[in-house]
């Protein structure tokens, strides 16, 4: 899932490093534990 989310923030050209949401008594993003961009579906 942490793919799916780093490709989809790739093809709505977000950055990653910016977007953050509070939980849990901190900000976190959706990439935050890892995500790599899904290259076979961008292409």
């Amino acid at each position: 899932m942490r793919d799916a989310h780093a490709t989809i923030l790739h093809l709505m050209v977000l950055n990653d490093m910016r977007l953050m949401h509070y939980h849990a008594g901190r900000n976190m993003r959706l990439t935050d534990s890892g995500g790599e961009v899904i290259r076979d579906a961008v292409a």
